[in-house]
């Protein structure tokens, strides 16, 4: 029998429904493009193993409904001037989509509606012509020429040094915290869900094998690969956030470490980044910073691994900084804000934890 699963924009992302679904209804028609191109991406996805169909319901007479009509065929010639430069011509679709402005379809709406029928598609070329001063079509081929060529290594310290492989210990760690003995074994990692993960979330499984290596060969059959964003992490991070701890010792911690959040004092909902983690680690008799992915890495080797016992409380808990050491941490990261490049305009920091020693 049919079975349908309807749903507000709460799973336009961030849910995998290829394994059951294969037919998707647009219901309405979002302002901005690129929402419309993430809820077909939930069900025409690896994995998928049925024709998928779309539809669209609108009313052909609308001003609204002929925007979209030309915004797909202007994607879709952008995806055919641009076939054999990427694997999947959805990462075009994607690519382009991504670096459209947000209110583009809102804007061209409200200027079609005192343009004349016959002169609709003139028009609307004119319009789209141009992405930020520039034919679309260079501006995309910019983007794949300057990544073909990008030197990653010339960047030193302004791109993070982590990967998929860095979640690891996080996943590892939260589920020993749930009481979850993962097995590790040829780079699989096998476990049983959590029941309260289970309860978060309706696409989660009961069990998981994962791995983290992107270039492992993908089988259906085979183990997940896993990465932000995808909802067993999403649950696990959720989960995580909800231990609220101030003090905490850490097994192998050699120096003390101070965690900050750093959010903008101007509420901006706009903006994709909205906290940012900096830190300072106490070396010697000074304070240095550390950014979100440097703690990472800092912290990544000191959590529970798969051959390591699971972290306890400790009682009493130990000492934190002294009034004067927390000065110096917080001096420290001030001063660091500005080489960050974050998209605040008045960032503010608020204590987060304090980690030491046992």
């Amino acid at each position: 029998r049919p079975r349908f699963l309807v749903s507000t924009e709460a799973a336009g992302e961030g849910i995998d429904l290829q394994h059951r679904c294969h037919t998707l209804i647009h219901v309405d028609l979002p302002w901005n493009p690129m929402r419309m191109h993430q809820r077909v991406g939930r069900v025409n996805r690896f994995g998928q193993k049925e024709s998928v169909e779309v539809y669209l319901v609108r009313n052909p007479a609308t001003v609204e409904a002929r925007i979209w009509s030309k915004l797909e065929e202007k994607l879709d010639r952008i995806a055919l001037a641009f076939e054999g430069a990427m694997a999947d011509p959805e990462d075009i679709r994607s690519l382009v989509l991504g670096a459209l402005p947000a209110n583009l379809q809102e804007r061209l709406t409200t200027e079609a509606l005192g343009v004349d029928s016959e002169a609709f598609d003139s028009w609307f070329d004119s319009a789209s012509a141009t992405f930020g001063g520039r034919d679309v079509v260079s501006v995309v081929n910019a983007l794949i020429g300057s990544a073909a060529r990008f030197d990653f290594q010339s960047v030193g310290q302004s791109l993070p040094r982590v990967d998929l492989e860095d979640l690891q210990p996080f996943l590892v760690a939260a589920l020993r915290w749930q009481k979850r003995r993962p097995e590790f074994k040829d780079g699989v990692l096998s476990f049983r869900t959590p029941e309260e993960w289970e309860q978060r979330h309706i696409a989660i499984r009961r069990r998981y094998d994962v791995h983290f290596d992107r270039s492992r060969p993908r089988s259906r059959r085979g183990p997940t690969i896993v990465g932000a964003g995808h909802r067993l992490i999403e649950v696990a991070l959720d989960a995580a956030a909800e231990q609220e701890v101030f003090l905490s010792a850490v097994p192998e911690l050699r120096n003390p470490v101070v965690i900050y959040s750093c959010r903008d004092e101007f509420s901006a909902p706009s903006t994709p980044l909205h906290r940012v983690l900096v830190g300072a680690e106490r070396v010697g008799g000074e304070w240095r910073s550390l950014v979100d992915w440097q703690l990472v890495s800092h912290l990544n080797p000191l959590v529970a691994q798969p051959d390591r016992p699971a972290l306890r409380q400790v009682r009493p808990a130990p000492p934190p900084p002294s009034e004067d050491e927390m000065q110096a941490a917080f001096g420290a990261v001030v001063r660091s804000l500005d080489s960050l490049d974050l998209p605040f305009r008045r960032p503010v920091l608020r204590l987060h934890s304090v980690l030491v020693s046992r």
